[in-house]
Order: C-alpha cells, then sequence, then structure tokens
C-alpha cells in the first residue's frame, strides 16, 4: 500500500512550497513524521475494513461454533 500523490503533495506543501532549499534534517523532521502517520492510519483502516467485512464475520463465525 503506497500513498498517492495527493496524499504526499498534501505533506509537502506546507513545506517544499515555502522554500525549494530545504536540507534534509528539516525534511526528516517534519515532512516524514505526517507521511508515516497518514500512512499508519490508511493501514488501520484497511485491516478495520478487512476485519468488518461480511466474509471475515462470516469466517469468525464459522471458526467459533467449531
Amino acid at each position: 500500500m503506497l500513498l498517492d500523490g495527493m496524499e504526499i503533495r498534501q505533506c509537502l506543501s506546507g513545506h517544499l512550497g515555502k522554500a525549494l532549499s530545504l536540507d534534509t534534517k528539516t525534511v526528516v523532521d517534519t515532512v516524514m513524521p505526517r507521511m508515516r502517520s497518514l500512512y499508519v492510519a490508511r493501514l488501520r483502516q484497511e485491516v478495520n475494513d478487512m476485519m468488518n467485512s461480511p466474509e471475515a464475520v462470516a469466517e469468525h463465525r464459522t471458526l467459533s461454533i467449531h
């Protein structure tokens, strides 16, 4: 799973829009944590959606009965 271009642009907009000469430390300290949190939030949502899908619920019920 990858972040799409729109999410990356949103992460960078406030930083790269102001100055194109950002050093590596600034990018790592400001942009990377935001991208990581977006990635984790999306991953959590996908896992949650999978766990609550009708197929997963039905499989869980089948396993619970046995």
